[in-house]
């Protein structure tokens, strides 16, 4: 069994926490395949074995399809591209890369949001605008309630996943992924799906990607994943979803924004039952970009909040980039969530005072007793000066 791929990559990269980041990009394919798969049984049940299973990836050069084509249109290479409105900053890139398969022997990865349609969610984060000779920031999406995150499907019998996003400067809302079409989007399991603007249109170049197939690589002090950047607890939600998004925007004004590394959370949005009643504890974490000064950076901490649902009201805990916040919240019958924090120690609010609200939909289904098992949003944090953080939230219930 061979394999032929063809991919888009799409990232980001920032060298200090005082420098505009570089968006990157382009078509990458399989110029090489090994003759087999060794993770995957012939069908007398026996494995593959002595046969290499590798996929050659490449960007740049002729084109082959198992062997020398020049039909085919030769590789052009990525592109890095400047935030300065400057083209003659932007280069071109070339990447060879050897793929190998393995089998997945982790059964912690499941497929139960396979059929599911009508999923909701939130992306959230700092942007920095085009701009000569100095970089911008501002918000990926305004703080809200209402989702940004619609209509996110996933066909398990394709492999594919799709939603609507919305944003700030967005003339309207963009398909990401498809689950008619492949090519924008993969459904592996409910932990490892990605899904991209469509890569046809040059006018944007955004990916969603899954936490779990990028935690590994944040890496500080010893730790991966969140633990990296403040956050030990658990991630592998059973209820509510999580991962990153990157890459680049158009407003309608035709200037580009670029993403480093948003978050995003996503779940089915639930109601609250009329009449429920009792307590749920949601732990979960908050994931955000920070404008302190003249740095910019991403950091993740942890949330909760003990929720009464026979009043409708909550007590929240946050700690979040080595300050600790509380709070009350409240929600509606619907679902929809909110609350209000402050630093712990604070009196009143103003400039220098750090405070935030936090923003979103409880989901995931109703428990016996009618209250909801999830909970995802956006929160915004700042002391009213120099200090910004926006970013999402993710909690499973207890």
């Amino acid at each position: 069994m061979d394999a032929i791929v063809t991919a888009h990559t799409t990232g980001s990269t920032k060298l200090a926490q005082g420098q505009a980041s570089v968006a990157f990009g382009g078509d990458v394919f399989s110029t090489a395949a090994g003759g087999g798969n060794p993770a995957i049984t012939d069908a007398n049940g026996s494995s593959q074995t002595g046969r290499a299973g590798y996929i050659v990836l490449e960007n740049y050069g002729q084109r082959f399809d198992d062997a020398a084509n020049p039909s085919l249109p030769p590789m052009v290479g990525g592109t890095e591209t400047a935030l300065d409105g400057v083209a003659s900053n932007s280069s071109t890139y070339g990447i060879l890369r050897l793929a190998t398969a393995v089998p997945n022997t982790d059964t912690a990865y499941e497929r139960k949001l396979a059929g599911t349609t009508g999923g909701i969610g939130y992306a959230a984060g700092i942007v920095e605008t085009e701009g000569t000779p100095t970089v911008g920031l501002a918000n990926f999406a305004s703080l809200s309630a209402t989702p940004n995150l619609t209509n996110l499907a996933f066909d398990g019998s394709r492999n594919l996943v799709s939603a609507a996003l919305t944003y700030d400067g967005a003339p309207a809302s963009v398909l990401l992924g498809d689950i008619s079409n492949s090519g924008n989007s993969a459904y592996v399991s409910d932990q490892r799906f990605a899904l991209r603007t469509d890569r046809a249109d040059k006018s944007k170049d955004l990916a969603f990607v899954s936490g779990d197939l990028v935690k590994d690589g944040i890496k500080s002090g010893g730790k991966t994943g969140l633990a990296a950047i403040g956050y030990d607890g658990n991630t592998n939600y059973k209820y509510a979803k999580w991962g990153f998004f990157f890459g680049d925007t158009k407003t309608t004004d035709g200037s580009r924004r670029h993403v480093s590394l948003g978050s995003f959370a996503t779940g089915t949005p639930t109601e609250i039952r009329s009449g429920a009643t009792g307590t749920v504890t949601y732990d979960g974490h908050l994931l955000g970009n920070i404008s302190n000064g003249s740095s910019t950076y991403t950091t993740a901490g942890s949330f909760r909040d003990t929720f009464d649902f026979g009043t409708r009201r909550g007590n929240v805990g946050v700690q979040f980039d080595g300050r600790s916040y509380a709070g009350t919240s409240s929600a509606e019958q619907n679902g929809r969530y909110a609350n209000s924090i402050a630093e712990v120690g604070s009196n009143g609010l103003g400039a220098g005072v750090y405070a935030g609200q936090m923003k979103g939909q409880f989901v995931g289904g109703q428990d016996a007793g009618g209250r909801p098992h999830g909970l995802v949003g956006a929160f915004q944090i700042d002391n009213a000066q120099n200090y910004v953080a926006v970013g999402t939230f993710a909690a499973d219930g207890h």
